[in-house]
C-alpha cells in the first residue's frame, strides 16, 4: 500500500542525514550507534543503554530508544555531569511546528526511559551565515532549547501516541477524506492508496486553483475543470487543464516573451534549468 518514495523526498532525507553527520564535528569523539537496517534496532537499543552506563562515553550519535511501542533515534547525546543534553539536528533555516512536534515525541520517549536530561535542543542552520574561506560549524548552527515546551506537551504527546496505535489496529483504512494533509507538511506515504479513485483529469492536479479550494470543490462533487462555473475558469486554469489532458507541460508564452525582451542579445537561446538547494553553503559568500 505504501507509495514508492519520490526522488525529491529521498533527496531531502539524505540532505538531512548529511547535515546531522556534519553537526557531530561540534561534539567529536562520540560512539556511533546508527542502525544499518531495521533488523538492528533492538541490538542498537541495547548498545545505547550500555553506552549510557559507560563512564568513558561522553557523546553518543544516533542512540536508539524505545518507549510505549515508539522507537526513536536521537542525533546527538552529550554527557553533562550526571545528565545528558539531547540534540536533534534539522537541515532547515527555521524551526517549524512539525519539528517541534517531532521533538515532543522524542522527548516523550527519552522521559519514558528515565534518561536524566539537562536539556533538549533543536539545532538548525543560521540563515544569515555566510561561508568564508572555511566552514565554521559553531557559527553555521543555531541551538534552541525546546525542553520546557516538550515537558508541557507530555500529556498531549501521550494521547497522540495512543491515538496512532489505535489507528494501526483498525481493520480498514481510517474513514478520513483526502485533503491538505495528503501533501502537507510532507507528502503522505499512502497517498496512492487514498487517491486511487481520483481521475487523472481531476482538478486536484490544477495548481492554478489554491489547494484548499481544490479539495472544497472536489468534495462538493466538482471533479474536473469542465464542471466549474464559467465565471470561475481563468485562462491559466484552462491552459493547465489542457496540458494535463495532453500529458504535457504548459508554457506561459506571454510571460516568457516578456522576460526574453529584457535581454539585448539576439533572440535565440536555450534554457536548461538546474535546481540545487544545498543545506550547507558550498561557495564563499553564500
Amino acid at each position: 500500500m505504501r507509495d514508492k518514495m519520490l526522488a525529491s523526498q529521498l533527496a531531502k532525507f539524505r540532505r538531512g542525514t548529511a547535515v546531522g553527520v556534519l553537526a557531530r564535528d561540534l561534539f567529536p569523539g562520540g560512539v556511533d550507534l546508527s542502525p544499518r537496517s531495521p533488523s538492528q534496532f533492538q541490538k542498537r537499543r541495547a548498545e545505547t543503554l550500555e553506552a549510557l552506563r559507560n563512564p568513558d562515553v561522553n557523546v553518543i550519535y544516533e542512540g536508539v530508544f524505545q518507549h510505549d511501542e515508539v522507537l526513536i533515534m536521537l542525533d546527538i547525546l552529550v554527557r553533562e555531569g550526571q545528565k545528558w543534553r539531547a540534540i536533534e539536528v534539522k537541515s532547515s533555516l527555521k524551526l517549524s511546528e512539525t519539528y517541534m512536534q517531532d521533538a515532543f515525541l522524542q522527548y516523550y520517549v527519552l522521559k519514558g526511559n528515565q534518561l536524566e536530561l539537562s536539556d533538549f535542543e533543536l539545532m538548525y542552520i543560521d540563515k544569515d551565515y555566510l561561508l568564508g574561506s572555511q566552514l565554521e560549524l559553531d557559527k553555521l548552527f543555531i541551538g534552541q532549547s525546546v525542553m520546557p515546551e516538550a515537558e508541557a506537551n507530555l500529556d498531549q504527546t501521550k494521547n497522540q501516541v495512543e491515538l496512532a496505535k489505535q489507528t494501526l489496529l483498525l481493520k480498514s483504512s481510517p474513514d478520513v477524506k483526502i485533503g491538505l494533509q495528503c501533501n502537507y507538511p510532507y507528502p503522505c506515504d499512502f497517498r496512492g492508496h487514498c487517491w486511487k479513485k481520483v481521475p487523472t483529469n481531476s482538478l486536484l492536479y490544477i495548481d492554478a486553483i489554491p489547494p484548499d479550494e481544490r479539495f472544497e470543490l472536489y468534495h462538493s462533487g466538482i471533479e474536473n475543470v469542465g464542471q466549474l462555473p464559467p465565471e470561475r475558469v481563468t485562462p491559466e486554469i484552462l491552459a493547465q487543464d489542457k496540458a494535463l489532458q495532453a500529458r504535457t507541460f504548459h508554457l506561459n508564452r506571454t510571460k516568457f516573451t516578456s522576460l526574453a525582451a529584457r535581454f539585448s542579445a539576439p533572440k535565440r537561446g536555450f534554457i536548461k534549468v538546474l535546481y540545487k538547494q544545498p543545506a550547507i553553503p558550498d561557495h564563499e559568500n553564500t
